[in-house]
């Protein structure tokens, strides 16, 4: 029921007043809950401004995940780098200890053997190529060098060849090498002890040649040569 309604049901007295006093409620009532225009406009232009502002925050995020994506990728070809770099230092230092094992071997292996003398394996090519296949030769072929000298304590038995694998660090492929291309020379008939050699040996590289019976000489000193001559004489093969 309308208002108007209810005040034609009125006394004639009130139907006035009545209508008056609805007037004024309603305009009261609608002034209360209206919103104003520059009110409206400046909550208009806060949202406004506040979607600005998250657009351009977001902007500056991908920015700053951009940036550090070309961060890691730089911080990547730098630890490539240095990797490549270290790499090409331990083969330059390995070059120059072989070539210093090469030019004195009297001083590493003089107080294992007598009459030290590095043998280049074109000297023994024939007998390589009459026991051993080409791929067990070319593997030979990477040996870093090959000596021959007689035992100090037991002058009269044959020679003693030594396999040895020169590296910056000595770890456990050094080890593998050394005794995989010792093994190829036994079977041509040498009795060789497989050797390893360098400036530092690691933990892996130390245990290994203890379990595999492999001589490792570091800056002079001398480890499991015992234990890795005593193998090699056992497994000798007749020539």
């Amino acid at each position: 029921m309308s208002y108007v309604s209810i005040a034609e049901e009125l006394p004639q007295e009130f139907r006035l007043p009545f209508l008056k006093f609805v007037e004024a409620f309603e305009k009261d009532l609608r002034d209360k809950l209206a919103v104003r225009r520059e009110d409206f406009d400046g909550l208009t232009a806060a949202v406004r401004d506040l979607a600005e502002a998250q657009k351009r925050t977001e902007q500056q995020i991908q920015e700053l995940v951009e940036s550090q994506k070309r961060t890691e990728a730089e911080i990547r070809r730098l630890a490539e780098k240095q990797s490549d770099m270290s790499i090409r230092l331990d083969e330059v230092v390995g070059d120059n200890l072989a070539r210093r094992y090469r030019d004195n071997p009297f001083a590493y292996f003089g107080p294992l053997l007598r009459r030290v003398r590095v043998i280049p394996l074109q000297e023994i090519e024939s007998e390589l190529e009459s026991r051993l296949s080409e791929a067990e030769i070319d593997d030979l072929r990477f040996l870093d060098l090959l000596v021959r000298g007689q035992l100090r304590r037991q002058p009269d038995a044959p020679p003693v060849w030594l396999a040895v694998e020169v590296s910056a660090v000595v770890d456990r492929n050094d080890v593998a090498r050394a005794k995989r291309r010792a093994m190829l020379l036994r079977k041509v008939g040498y009795t060789t002890v497989p050797a390893a050699a360098g400036k530092e040996v690691t933990q892996g590289g130390e245990d290994t040649a203890q379990d595999e019976h492999v001589l490792v000489v570091q800056d002079g000193r001398r480890s499991f040569w015992e234990e890795a001559l005593a193998r090699a004489l056992s497994e000798a093969t007749p020539a």
